[in-house]
């Protein structure tokens, strides 16, 4: 099992939205823990071991660090901004 950690970025997003969002946001990275490669999930092009998955209009960002067994969330964002600035 991974461990999942959430960047300052990532929490602060998460703690500004509504329950409901939380929630459906908050399924999908503790699945994260489980595997952090799940169905649907996209590595992305541009960024080296950074990868993608999807939460409805918003999308989690994410690094796997296998030798640590950790993924580490990035960044959470609405689909149009979430890929402006990624570090």
């Amino acid at each position: 099992m991974y461990e999942v950690k959430l960047s300052t970025d990532a929490a602060e997003f998460l703690l500004s939205q509504t329950k409901k969002i939380k929630r459906q946001i908050g399924k999908k990275i503790k699945a994260l823990s489980e595997d952090p490669c799940p169905n649907g999930y996209t590595k992305l092009k541009a960024k080296e071991n950074l990868y993608r998955i999807r939460s409805g209009d918003y999308r989690i960002i994410y690094q796997v660090q296998d030798k640590k067994v950790l993924v580490l969330v990035l960044r959470i964002a609405h689909r149009r901004e979430v890929y402006r600035n990624i570090k």
